[in-house]
């Protein structure tokens, strides 16, 4: 799936089934979101359109890039720090309104100019030097 996402002519090249490992993603996706479905209907007991309107995907899409997606726990590092945002703000006095969106939008922003694969980035980029001054040490 990664060399289909890199570059798909030369994933076919190598003999890669792009058409079946597609197919299977969105199999597996597909189920995903279904299951998310059938539990946020147990829980809610009523889904409505409402339910899943233009900002709720503006959130989702919001907490991807923020987290990133190029690893699988991106997405839920930024649900997290964009749920518990709200929270630091009003321990440090920043009462909800236009005040809170402007500080997601800030976040935002920093994160799409110094982080372009999202916050997870962070952790891929100190593995290799810790990894490096683990070596050293040894030698």
């Amino acid at each position: 799936l990664v060399s289909i996402r890199e570059d798909e002519t030369a994933a076919a090249c190598l003999g890669v089934d792009i058409t079946y490992y597609k197919v299977v993603a969105l199999t597996i996706g597909a189920m995903m979101a279904g299951f998310a479905g059938a539990m946020y209907a147990h829980l809610n007991y009523l889904i409505t359109p409402r339910d899943f309107g233009f900002f709720i995907a503006v959130d989702l899409l919001v907490y991807n890039i923020v987290g990133g997606t190029r690893v699988w726990y991106g997405p839920i590092l930024g649900a997290a720090l964009l749920t518990a945002l709200p929270e630091i703000l009003r321990g440090v006095g920043v009462a909800a309104g236009p005040i809170r969106l402007a500080v997601n939008g800030v976040i935002l922003l920093l994160v799409i100019l110094f982080l372009p694969n999202g916050l997870a980035s962070l952790f891929t980029r100190w593995r290799p030097a810790a990894a490096k001054a683990g070596r050293a040490e040894r030698t």
